[in-house]
């Protein structure tokens, strides 16, 4: 089993890698924009560009959020709201490339989160055994494909988890991050979710942090003074990592006991993310959390507000 500074470690090289990816293709936006800058000033000689408005076009910009590796999602920019932070979908894929996606208002996005129910009614206890010993080994095989290692709970991001009736096997790998212009303009931030069905998990991996306040969960939590002082210092110095996760409650594992043929997609709930600033603004952030039939989940943003 890892400790607690090797996860953190782990977290801050995997952080380390994307803004290192980051401000590679920074680089390579660069190089492609000045050629075409100097053709463009060539082109505005022409008199059918004149006549065509050119001027008053604007070319799209990308914020590097598709949700397919290596593809972009090209959007206007006018459309881009200014915030002083912003929300992100972080995921990972078999090559073990971290994706970071800015969250967009009401464009649905999957969570890499699943929840799988085998009906155990009428086996014996032997079946029940082979059947927890392969949905471990299969959950293993599947997070460690996005360098994810188990633990001594049984896997890292991910259970099997045995009730009279089912086998829950759930799948945790997508979290939100929260990204600020100026983390050390942070008084406070609230996380909290809004139905019986769900519950919040903080981290925050920090050195400045005392293990005992790294991993808040609940309902309603919200990280402010000393704590928040210290952590978003450690994180405008690039030494912290925070991350948002939802996790399903336990009133979702009674529910599918009950009910093994339970339509999964009957379990939605709903995230608000409030942040308040040192000159007393606050932004809100709403995202709705739904689950397909098949046990997958997917989010809904409900967009960002912003008050002074």
């Amino acid at each position: 089993m890892k400790n607690y500074d090797e996860i953190t470690n782990d977290l801050l090289e995997r952080r380390d890698q994307y803004e290192t990816e980051q401000r590679n293709k920074r680089k390579v936006m660069k190089r492609t924009i000045m050629p075409i800058c100097c053709f463009c000033l060539v082109a505005l000689l022409g008199i059918g560009l004149w006549q065509g408005n050119f001027f008053n076009s604007k070319p799209p910009i990308t914020l590097d959020d598709s949700t397919i590796i290596g593809e972009k999602d090209w959007i206007d920019e006018t459309n881009v709201e200014k915030y002083k932070s912003v929300v992100l979908l972080s995921s990972a894929n078999k090559n073990l490339q971290v994706k970071n996606i800015r969250l967009q208002k009401e464009t649905e996005l999957p969570l890499q989160y699943n929840i799988e129910v085998t009906d155990i009614r009428n086996l014996g206890q032997d079946e029940i055994e082979n059947i927890v010993n392969k949905k471990k080994e299969q959950l293993r095989n599947q997070l460690a494909e996005v360098g994810i290692e188990e633990n001594d709970s049984g896997v890292s991001h991910g259970a099997v988890d045995v009730r009279e009736n089912v086998i829950i096997t759930s799948s945790a790998i997508g979290t939100f991050l929260i990204e600020s212009e100026d983390y050390g303009k942070i008084k406070s931030i609230n996380v909290k979710n809004n139905s019986e069905f769900g519950q919040v998990e903080l981290v925050l991996l920090s050195n400045s942090i005392d293990i005992k306040d790294r991993f808040p969960h609940g309902t309603n939590i919200t990280i402010d003074g000393d704590i928040c002082s210290k952590f978003m210092s450690d994180m405008q110095q690039e030494k912290g990592h925070f991350e948002i996760n939802w996790r399903h409650s336990l009133k979702v594992k009674e529910q599918i006991n009950e009910n093994p043929n339970i339509d999964l997609s009957e379990f939605n709930d709903s995230m608000v993310i409030t942040i308040e600033y040192s000159d007393g603004s606050i932004e809100v952030t709403e995202i709705d959390i739904k689950f397909n039939k098949d046990g997958s989940l997917f989010i809904l943003p409900r967009g960002t507000t912003q008050t002074t």
